[in-house]
């Protein structure tokens, strides 16, 4: 069916699950909305999107208007509908400023209820955005520390964008009176003119099928953002008390791996490589086989979990605990700063001198999957983690060409990220053992301790193909 924005409002309450993306929106997306509302001629009405929603079952009491209100996931459309409830508070905010005594009912009709005794959104964001969303965006209270997350800072853009729009067309109004027609005739285009689509899916099922296209259209995500988006789907299919405890464990790593990142000024990119790197270091060393979010969905696969929801729990909470863990060792490689590796005590300032030696060289993020597996297994023992800082430092700059570098460090992974995984301290202090002798300066030495790297292939530490390109190496 197909309904307006204040029809498929009005009489539902409308929650965007955890799963789903943030908010996505940029200048560009803003700014073909507005076009579309400035075309729109009086008494026309305008397609805008699909909506699709999942009955959450049930209806709760709006007590301030004491009407029913029915309540919904929003699977698909989450980024349309939140510009829109963007666009009209703003709206309603210069209306009620003008004296426009319209303003309250509508308010309260499309963009507040109160549940409960508590006031809260009729459309709700993301547990990670709930809190941005009502208090700094709708209510107006600026946080001290403003916009940390990538979807915070969309949306105070976009909020932005709206108050420049409605600014600038307050100029071109001679007197309060036009200007106030002519918010009205904003609101009504919003409220009215602008049509959905909506479907309502009952199956658990249906959403996961409609989940795996959400993310192969619209603006692309990062391959962490689908890792998260794809981690709490999976908690969508335990039971209320699982899923809680689940999705507050994700997005409580996600916040944790964003605020690190941040806080070093690490872009977008950095995401993908924090993600590839830790996989590499935890659950596959085999380069060639990493396949991003697709490696993910393959390991952690919704079907895989069907008849046995505890190790759903199990794994995923132990993935996103070691991806957080992760994302503090890959800062503090990436990024000097003076509290890096501060859990090492007094081997810290050692360990930061050794870390800035290695990332001068240029070459640091070869070695990345390396360090954070020797962080993970040596989390408080700064004298380990600084002598395979050590090795990658002489590595780098024994051998010259670069992709050499590249491919032989999948040795390195490989010897690595095992012991890591599966606390064999033996093997991991071995590996240091024998790459110390690679450096050697005897040719004789170097042969010799290459011809010993090659052999760990027998021993099942790494795959035979590693090994073979020890013994082809130029020296």
């Amino acid at each position: 069916m197909t309904l307006s924005f204040d029809e498929l409002v009005s009489p539902r309450l409308l929650d965007v699950p955890d799963y789903q993306r943030g908010y996505a929106w940029e200048a560009e997306h803003l700014r073909e909305f507005w076009e579309d509302l400035e075309l729109i001629e009086p008494g026309r009405r305008h397609y805008t999107g699909t909506v699709v929603l999942r009955s959450r079952g049930g209806s709760l009491l709006d007590q301030e208007r004491e009407v029913p209100l029915e309540h919904f996931d929003v699977v698909d459309g989450q980024q349309r509908l939140t510009t829109c409830a963007l666009l009209l508070d703003r709206v309603y905010d210069r209306l009620e400023a003008l004296h426009d005594g319209d303003v309250p009912g509508s308010r309260r009709r499309l963009l507040t209820a109160v549940i409960n005794g508590v006031t809260r959104p009729k459309l709700q964001l993301g547990s990670d955005l709930q809190e941005y969303w009502q208090l700094v965006i709708l209510d107006g209270k600026p946080q001290v520390d403003g916009p940390v997350l990538a979807a915070q800072r969309r949306l105070s853009q976009a909020a932005a964008f709206v108050e420049d729009r409605l600014g600038a067309a307050k100029a071109q109004y001679a007197d309060d009176s036009a200007y106030r027609s002519w918010l009205r005739r904003l609101a009504g285009k919003v409220t009215s003119a602008l049509q959905f689509t909506l479907y309502v899916v009952d199956d658990d099922s249906d959403v996961g099928v409609i989940f795996e296209t959400l993310n192969q259209r619209g603006k692309e995500l990062t391959e962490l953002e689908k890792t998260k988006n794809y981690l709490l789907y999976l908690a969508s299919l335990l039971d209320d008390g699982p899923r809680q405890q689940l999705a507050g464990a994700i997005n409580e790593s996600w916040r944790t791996i964003f605020v690190n990142l941040g806080s070093a000024q690490l872009g977008p990119g950095h995401e993908d490589q924090l993600l590839r790197a830790h996989w590499l270091a935890t659950q596959d060393p085999r380069q060639r086989d990493w396949e991003k979010i697709r490696s993910v969905k393959k390991r952690f696969h919704r079907h895989k979990y069907r008849q046995d929801k505890p190790r759903l729990l199990k794994e995923i909470t132990a993935y996103a605990h070691s991806l957080k863990e992760a994302s503090a060792a890959y800062r503090d490689i990436v990024a000097d700063s003076p509290e890096s590796f501060a859990a090492y005590g007094k081997d810290a300032a050692d360990v930061r001198k050794r870390s800035r030696q290695l990332r001068q060289a240029g070459v640091v993020l070869i070695f990345a999957p390396l360090l954070i597996a020797a962080r993970l297994r040596f989390p408080a023992n700064g004298e380990a983690y600084e002598s395979v800082v050590d090795l990658c430092e002489r590595y780098s700059v024994n051998l010259f060409h670069p992709g050499y570098a590249s491919r032989t460090c999948n040795t390195w992974m490989a010897l690595a990220s095992w012991p890591a995984r599966q606390g064999q301290q033996r093997s991991l202090r071995r590996m240091c053992q024998v790459l110390s002798w690679a450096f050697a300066r005897s040719p004789g030495a170097r042969s010799f301790a290459w011809a010993r790297l090659a052999s760990f292939c027998d021993s099942g530490l790494f795959l035979p193909r590693y090994g073979i390109f020890a013994w082809l190496l130029p020296w």
